[in-house]
């Protein structure tokens, strides 16, 4: 687990900073990636890992502040500061190409119609609008002077692989601790029904409410199988885990929890960064109706530039900020060598974000016992790349 000794105050900065645009929570597991702007479990990075702002030309500036200079500055600034607010993985693209950007926005949304910028979806969360631009016009876009950054709708994908519940749970059901009136938003690839979702005498579901975000798509059921799996890790209450090859009781670590289940991915186990931050945005709407107090996200992508610009980040610090812990995956890329860390700083988005519980994945080696627990090769470990945060 990614463990952040900074603590975060409630205006959004650290003990001992200046106050930038507000961080937030932490995430969980992630499913595929794909080349096109889509979430999903182990995403491509284009960058290496381990790249450092320097290397990228960035720097990590609040998000309201990129674009601003004095009135002394040479005519280059201008330019200097459009190729700022254009994310790394955006540069080089064809001129031709038709491509789906996150445009964010220093305050209200710029008419971007005039450079040929079609909206398809609005951001409010994160002060962002989704549109599709050809890739010429991206320099264009990016010289409004209220536009803040743009960033491409990048994949995600689920992280999880196997799970054990070897985190003492017992204690906290002795304690009474079972997660009885609460709220957990799992937004991932839909949640099915399942006996171990419904209440322990089987006559009602847990599943208080289903919506899907994925485009074109208004299922909410799981036709890949991520989300379904998440939810009973998360609540599962163990009524149809024992059979007669295991008869173990397997159950979640909330297992009288209520589900909100929030899809954003589709059946491959692929999405959107903007269908996610859209299921956020409705978790947040939802809170009070369904005391949501926590947001599961087992998904995660790479990392191109410093939390504090991305819109992924930025959602769950949105999250944060409303009083909804997020917990995300740390990902599945702790065998990554290509950019010669052995597997550090391998932390994918959202779980880069320091206001983000980051959890990892751990290896019994056969025992139940805690001491004898290490992390697994495959789990991704910090610290994160270009902020650094261990």
């Amino acid at each position: 687990m990614a463990a952040h000794p900074r603590t975060p105050s409630q205006d959004g900065s650290f003990k001992g900073e200046a106050p930038g645009r507000a961080v937030s929570s932490h995430a969980k597991s992630t499913p595929t990636v794909t080349a096109t702007p889509v979430i999903s479990a182990a995403a491509t990075r284009e960058i290496p890992i381990g790249s450092n702002q320097a290397d990228l030309g960035h720097s990590s500036v609040p998000i309201n502040e990129i674009g601003t200079h004095s009135a002394s500055a040479s005519p280059n600034d201008d330019q200097s500061v459009v190729v700022a607010k254009i994310a790394p993985d955006l540069k080089g693209v064809d001129p031709e190409a038709s491509i789906d950007v996150i445009v964010q926005f220093k305050n209200d949304a710029t008419d971007l119609t005039a450079d040929g910028a079609t909206a398809k979806s609005d951001l409010p969360l994160i002060h962002a609008q989704l549109v599709n631009v050809k890739g010429g016009s991206l320099s264009s876009l990016a010289s409004h002077s209220g536009v803040a950054y743009i960033s491409p709708d990048r994949p995600v994908a689920g992280a999880l692989d196997d799970v054990v519940t070897a985190v003492n749970g017992d204690l906290a059901f002795a304690g009474g601790w079972n997660g009885k009136g609460i709220g957990i938003a799992v937004i991932d690839s839909g949640v099915g029904s399942a006996y171990d979702l419904n209440t322990d005498d089987n006559q009602s579901s847990r599943i208080s409410y289903n919506e899907s975000f994925v485009p074109g798509d208004f299922s909410s059921g799981d036709a890949f199988g991520h989300g379904t799996h998440i939810s009973g890790i998360i609540a599962g209450n163990a009524y149809t885990s024992s059979t007669s090859y295991y008869p173990g009781v397997y159950r979640g670590i909330a297992p009288e929890a209520k589900i909100i289940n929030l899809r954003a991915l589709d059946s491959n186990g692929a999405g959107t960064v903007s269908s996610v931050i859209s299921a956020i945005q409705a978790a947040i709407t939802l809170k009070n109706t369904y005391n949501i107090r926590v947001i599961n996200l087992s998904l995660a992508r790479g990392v191109y530039e410093s939390y504090t610009l991305d819109p992924l980040c930025q959602a769950v610090e949105s999250a944060w900020r409303a009083g909804i812990v997020v917990v995300a995956a740390a990902g599945n890329m702790g065998q990554y060598n290509g950019a010669g860390t052995n597997g550090y700083a391998t932390i994918g988005a959202p779980g880069n974000d320091p206001y983000v519980i980051t959890v990892g994945a751990t290896n019994t080696h056969g025992t139940g016992s805690q001491a004898a627990q290490t992390m697994t090769s495959y789990s991704s470990k910090g610290p994160t790349s270009f902020d650094h945060i261990v």
